[in-house]
């Protein structure tokens, strides 16, 4: 019963202090407001410009879609899918 309790301190212990950390990480990254900032890792495996007929091939393979726009004159949506 002891070891039980014992366990479950600890395992609240660490919760409090890694929720700690990650707030305080996500308050100091964010000019004092206390958002939290989103990180991309600056170069990609790979980058791909595609149509919308093909960006579900590339989606299958684990790449993300980084960008999407459409363009009026041909009437198409475009994409930039990354693989980091």
């Amino acid at each position: 019963m002891k070891k039980s309790i014992l366990t479950a301190t600890f395992a609240v212990a660490c919760i409090l202090l890694f929720s700690s950390l990650t707030y305080n990480a996500a308050h100091g990254k964010s000019d004092n407001v206390g958002k939290v900032m989103f990180s991309v890792p600056i170069a990609p495996k790979s980058t791909i410009i595609t149509k919308e007929r093909d960006v579900y091939k590339y989606l299958k393979k684990g790449y993300q879609i980084q960008n999407a726009w459409y363009n009026s004159n041909t009437y198409e949506n475009s994409f930039v899918v990354v693989k980091y």
